[in-house]
């Protein structure tokens, strides 16, 4: 996985560099997109326990500003010698992006970016341990589980990254997300594994990679 995360760096660096050396007016493509974050399918591919899904759409609203919205789902269940556990969520993030790249270094005909946004994150989940074991080395091993109860997170999240036009109105980029807790509501009786969208339950600040592919439909003129 990480070895197609740079080639596709390489690929989006190098068509910045070349946006970069023209002078030429530049008329940016207005409309919204339709796009699918590939890292959860890819993942899902490898770990068996988790399945997960995101799709998002960017709309034009100036030509260096991008509203961003993301939906999606991810669920996980495994079982081991002395526990088992389940999550069934889903999440949504809203925000703001910005292209730093400026307008008149912008080779014509293309649309690539270098955008860097700010998003809020809501997950709300549902999740249980059917089975734990605490063992006793006097008394003997005592046996529980916890029933599935609901669990909602709330985040920043930061973005960062280079999307590239690589076909007439298809684009290919690649993101580093920083994610920040702002409030959880959990009853405590157990930390969530993996939050959807936001990752490692045990963090209040998480990092993660997005892989992300998207279509542009321009705004009837």
């Amino acid at each position: 996985m990480l070895k197609y995360i740079y080639i596709i760096s390489i690929l989006s660096f190098v068509c910045l560099a070349v946006t970069c050396q023209n002078k030429e007016e530049w008329i940016p493509a207005k409309g919204f997109t339709l796009g699918v974050n590939l890292v959860n399918p890819v993942n899902s591919i490898f770990d068996s326990e988790r399945i997960g899904f995101s799709f998002f759409s960017r709309i034009t609203y100036k030509n260096d500003l991008y509203f961003f919205g993301e939906a999606g789902f991810e669920n996980i269940s495994f079982e081991k010698e002395t526990y088992s556990y389940n999550s069934n969520g889903s999440f949504f993030k809203i925000g703001m992006e910005k292209d730093l790249l400026k307008m008149k270094k912008k080779e014509v005909g293309r649309n690539d970016n270098l955008l860097i946004g700010v998003c809020y994150g809501y997950a709300f989940q549902e999740q249980g341990a059917p089975k734990f074991v605490i063992a006793n080395s006097y008394w003997s091993d005592y046996q529980g589980k916890f029933g599935n109860y609901t669990v909602q997170t709330h985040w920043l999240d930061v973005a960062f990254g280079p999307r590239a036009e690589m076909f007439k109105n298809f684009f290919m980029s690649w993101c580093l997300n920083i994610k920040f807790t702002i409030y959880q509501k959990n009853p405590n009786i157990i930390s969530p594994y993996v939050i959807p969208g936001f990752g490692n339950g045990n963090n209040k600040v998480n990092a993660s990679f997005s892989y992300n592919i998207e279509y542009l439909i321009p705004w009837k003129k």
